[in-house]
């Protein structure tokens, strides 16, 4: 089964097998780390990996490629709604803002030229 099919059925357990089985010939996925992150925040944790691996894992994300927008926007949901820090929060919230500019910007551009 997918990776998406997984998700969409909501069986996190086994699509986080499905990451952590990939991780293991591109340990240095951004993708993959970001993916595993998000998936341990979704688990039962008396069962599950610690929440601190899905920290572990979003910072290494964004530390592989600075600047990795869904790096950033998980890292501000993970510290304002599952291990709250708001100043932690704001910062990866605004640096998420600030990278998406440009890209906004461009999307705008294109609209405004748009038929």
């Amino acid at each position: 089964m997918r990776l998406q099919d997984l998700w969409k059925a909501e069986q996190f357990d086994e699509a986080l097998a499905l990451v952590d089985k990939l991780l293991l010939t591109c340990p240095d996925c951004p993708y993959l780390l970001v993916t595993r992150g998000m998936l341990i925040q979704l688990l039962d944790h008396e069962h599950g990996p610690p929440l601190g691996e899905a920290e572990e894992n979003l910072i290494r994300a964004l530390t592989l490629a600075p600047g990795n927008l869904d790096a950033l926007e998980e890292l501000a949901h993970y510290y304002d709604a599952v291990a709250p820090n708001p100043a932690k929060a704001k910062f990866y919230a605004e640096e998420y803002l600030k990278r998406a500019e440009p890209a906004i910007e461009k999307i705008k551009t294109i609209l405004s030229e748009a038929p």
